[in-house]
């Protein structure tokens, strides 16, 4: 399939190794609560998981190919500093600027309406959550 890259770049990429696994579980129990949820509305169809953007090493937690909807897990760590994550203040200004990396590409390349969700959001997660918060029916 021809992506662009995060230079934007058309580049020839195999998505199939990223097709997501439904069963098994994410690299977070928060992203894997993400997926669970997303399952009976995404399931049939091309979704991948931990998606590497061309020519970087940024990832996309959930790509939906036919719809072009990009859904990230976004845990504390990517609005607040945490220790543990950054290692740094200056360790989080650079995480910070990967996912600024990563909605560009998402955004303004691909052409992806990104969706966030925060674990703040888990309890709320529903279609209607969806169409308040986005704008988008996900059935």
């Amino acid at each position: 399939m021809k992506i662009k890259d995060i230079y934007n770049r058309e580049k020839n990429i195999n998505i199939g190794k990223y097709l997501i696994s439904w069963d098994e579980p994410s690299c977070s129990k928060f992203q894997t609560s993400v997926k669970n949820f997303l399952y009976p509305y995404f399931k049939n169809g091309v979704v991948t998981e931990e998606f590497k953007i061309p020519s970087s090493r940024l990832r996309c937690d959930f790509l939906h190919w036919g719809r072009r909807l990009a859904i990230e897990a976004h845990g504390r760590q990517h609005d607040d500093y945490v220790e543990h994550f950054a290692g740094s203040r200056s360790g989080f200004l650079a995480a910070w600027k990967r996912d600024s990396q990563k909605r560009d590409w998402i955004e303004n390349i691909m052409k992806f309406q990104l969706i966030l969700i925060y674990e703040k959001d888990m309890p709320y997660l529903s279609r209607q959550w969806f169409i308040d918060e986005y704008d988008i029916d996900i059935i």
